[in-house]
């Protein structure tokens, strides 16, 4: 039973972006200058610790994230919608994952006194826990 959700659970993953749905995306200015101040408030609570989702980027820039010293090019309101839209699709897949009866644990932090980093899902397939750190990606 298990194995025939993870099928159906990889077709809707793969087709998820045909999905027939509006986005609700900030429009306002001010909603997207909130939104950006909220992002990088998130990176400001880290300061002293090494962000695992920053392992692949410049050096550095994980350097200067560390050490907290803001953006000197902050992300544009554009950049921000994408921010939102990948948003949107982690939550619907943890749903899916949910209502599927797979989701054992979504959106959890780890953190330890030198690094912190973010999993999207855990999941039970019937033999084993799955992580899972869902990415979207410009096409």
């Amino acid at each position: 039973m298990k194995a025939l959700q993870l099928v159906q659970m990889r077709r809707e993953m793969r087709s998820i972006i045909n999905l027939p749905y509006v986005i609700e995306l900030p429009e306002k200015e001010s909603e997207i200058k909130n939104s950006l101040e909220r992002k990088l408030s998130q990176y400001e609570e880290c300061v002293g610790k090494f962000r695992v989702s920053l392992a692949g980027q410049c050096f550095q820039k994980r350097v200067w994230v560390k050490q907290g010293i803001p953006f000197s090019n902050p992300p544009s309101p554009k950049t921000m919608r994408v921010f939102e839209v990948g948003k949107i699709l982690h939550e619907y897949l943890q749903n899916f994952l949910d209502e599927q009866g797979l989701l054992v644990l979504r959106e959890f932090e780890l953190e330890d006194a030198k690094r912190i980093g973010h999993l999207d899902a855990v999941i039970w397939d019937g033999r084993q826990s799955i992580l899972y750190d869902f990415k979207t990606v410009n096409s």
